[in-house]
């Protein structure tokens, strides 16, 4: 990223990151297949040490969006993706939310900018046929 010019801040954790890897067929037709390897969940310190960074980060007058994007760990609160979102509002941020089921479910009474679904996940968090 940095390479880019993308600057980011990292906060470590004594997990490994999920692996998640998609397949698509060579003709284009139909949905692609995802294979996902879940992570273990962070602690609670992580956790913390997560949102005070990320209270820091909001805090910054030249912050203008934050991106959610992917699922947390399956132990984890599935509320998280409200408070940042919530977070984000209150420092004037944009948030765009790249999630699906609970996770989204959870956060979109806080209002965020923008939601990116596809089909599958449209249908998996509403529980409608499309």
């Amino acid at each position: 990223m940095e390479e880019e010019g993308v600057g980011y801040v990292a906060v470590e954790t004594g997990v490994d990151s999920r692996t998640c890897t998609t397949l698509l067929r060579d003709d284009a037709v139909g949905y692609p297949t995802e294979i996902v390897e879940e992570c273990e969940n962070p602690s609670d310190a992580e956790y913390a040490a997560l949102e005070a960074v990320l209270a820091e980060l909001l805090a910054d007058p030249r912050a203008k969006i934050l991106v959610l994007v992917g699922s947390p760990p399956p132990a984890a609160d599935p509320s998280a993706y409200a408070r940042y979102v919530a977070l984000a509002g209150k420092h004037g941020v944009r948030t765009l939310v790249d999630a699906q089921k609970r996770p989204l479910n959870e956060c979109l009474s806080a209002r965020p900018w923008l939601v990116k679904l596809n089909t599958l996940e449209l249908e998996s968090t509403t529980g409608i046929p499309l």
